[in-house]
């Protein structure tokens, strides 16, 4: 649920791989490391952990909202202290528009936080951005938090003005190769495509990858919201839908392309897609799903939202899963899971519903970043939903044979657990939940949804061993007609600890 909308993933999607199934299916025996910080817990975005051989680094918003940057080294008997550094949100706020789009001051989901590691050993952190200027800090030597050095441009400012979603994506062997953003605003963006060159320490552009379609905000056919998942044999995959405006529900036109070098694209027949795309280009769509009004001109819900989308594969067979609507098993119309798959010459995508929950799925809730590709069996797919919304597991599945897609939704079943129970229930206490109505999109979006447990996981290359970063993630919910507290009430929140498990397996 990206764009101004819910910045966690929705759902998760277990694809077989043919191979030993990976120490996340089961959830292991958790070790608590103690408290590693503590966050503001008046609102939600997203933190990050990145492990890098032995280097583990951390960041998060404290208690004032400025940013902590925390680093250790990780040691076969015992992992060692961690060193800290603070970015003070005064020193480079304002920006260059007259306006704070902080965290502090804006309290905003959007702003989230992104960590990577280059081939040198160098951090990078981009985040605290929702069109802002750009925000993005580079160590000049390997673990040493004291080189951490803001650099206001990268490669060009006139790109680089108006930034929100900041993602490294990594080569292969697990450094940093390339940095995907959006300049501009929803419904009127460009997503930008950067290539970092480790030997000379720099950026460079590969060009616009998606195109603004308009040039009045709401008026045109909006931007595109991106996942980006990697495999060995078939290099990056871009899940992508468009928005009409920074109205969620105008979320339409559900796409895909593959990459191995985000300079060339293909469609999941092989076929060359030209950049920059734009929302007319017919060859990458999966499902056309349209964006619709009702007669007082508000969008009206298809049941599809960029950010409820997963990616997998199950042999050589490609499996993207989403939500729209359908059919429940008692008849009424609600919000489905369904799945596609490529077929045909010319990458032609079967659709099929594979959950048929009376209700609807209730696709919100916390994310699970290293679950999306977990074996069940062999040739087995899994998808899991409707998240709890104090522990932030989901708690229900439906499971079913890629080759039987098209034969119909099938049963739900309880969802396994992903971590230990300690590490979901972590020492805290939760607020008293409070009603929460879906349509209600501002309050869902901002606040953080139905989940206020966030989590963060990095896994040790080739290691049996995870580290989890468990913490409460703003508030519960916020009951319509019911404004938003501003932040005098958030202020009031009292501070939230992170507290660090050691999963093995």
């Amino acid at each position: 649920m990206r764009g101004e909308a819910s910045v966690t993933t929705a759902f998760v999607v277990a694809l077989s791989l043919g191979a030993p199934a990976p120490a996340h299916a089961d959830p292991g025996t958790a070790t608590h490391q103690g408290t590693v910080g503590e966050t503001f817990a008046g609102a939600q975005t997203q933190f990050d952990l990145v492990t890098h051989g032995d280097d583990q680094y951390l960041a998060y918003f404290d208690v004032d909202r400025d940013i902590v940057v925390k680093h250790r080294t990780l040691g076969a008997a015992e992992d060692g202290p961690w060193s800290s550094t603070t970015i003070l949100e005064t020193s480079y706020n304002p920006d260059g528009h007259g306006r704070d789009h902080s965290f502090r001051s804006r309290w905003d989901s959007h702003n989230w936080l992104r960590l990577a590691v280059d081939g040198s050993g160098r951090l990078h952190l981009a985040g605290d951005m929702h069109s802002s200027e750009i925000r993005y800090w580079r160590t000049s030597k390997p673990g040493d938090l004291g080189t951490l050095t803001r650099r206001k441009v990268l490669v060009d400012p006139r790109l680089e003005d108006r930034v929100t979603y900041p993602e490294f994506i990594l080569r292969p062997r697990g450094d940093l190769g390339w940095l995907m953003f959006r300049d501009g605003a929803s419904g009127r963006g460009r997503t930008h495509v950067y290539a970092w060159d480790d030997a000379r320490a720099s950026w460079s552009s590969n060009g616009t990858l998606f195109r603004a379609m308009s040039p009045v905000f709401g008026d045109g056919d909006g931007n595109a919201y991106t996942e980006v998942f990697h495999t060995p044999g078939s290099g990056y995959h871009i899940l992508y839908s468009w928005r009409e405006t920074s109205d969620s529900g105008s979320s339409s036109r559900f796409s895909y392309l593959r990459t191995r070098d985000f300079r060339t694209y293909e469609n999941a027949r092989g076929l060359a897609v030209p950049t920059p795309v734009d929302a007319a280009a017919r060859r990458p769509i999966v499902d056309p799903i349209a964006a619709t009004k009702d007669g007082s001109g508000s969008w009206t819900s298809n049941g599809f939202l960029n950010g409820e989308t997963l990616f997998g594969v199950s042999g050589d067979r490609i499996l993207l899963a989403y939500t729209k609507l359908g059919r429940d098993r008692l008849g009424a119309t609600s919000k489905q899971i369904w799945v596609a798959s490529p077929s045909g010459p010319r990458g032609a995508w079967d659709l099929a519903q594979v959950s048929e929950e009376p209700g609807g799925v209730g696709l919100v809730g916390a994310t699970f970043p290293d679950n999306h590709l977990v074996v069940v069996d062999h040739d087995t797919v899994a998808v899991d939903f409707r998240y709890d919304p104090r522990s932030g597991r989901p708690t229900r599945r439906v499971t079913f044979d890629p080759a039987d897609l098209g034969d119909g939704p099938v049963p739900s079943t309880d969802a396994p657990a992903y971590y230990p129970a300690e590490v979901y229930q972590s020492v805290d206490s939760f607020p008293a939940a409070t009603s929460h109505t879906e349509a209600d999109s501002r309050s869902h979006e901002q606040a953080g949804g139905t989940s206020n447990r966030g989590y963060l996981n990095s896994r040790p290359t080739g290691a049996r061993t995870l580290y989890v970063v468990s913490w409460l993630a703003g508030p519960d919910r916020f009951t319509p007609p019911d404004p938003i507290p501003g932040p005098e009430v958030l202020d009031g929140w009292p501070a939230r600890p992170l507290e660090m498990f050691k999963v093995t397996y």
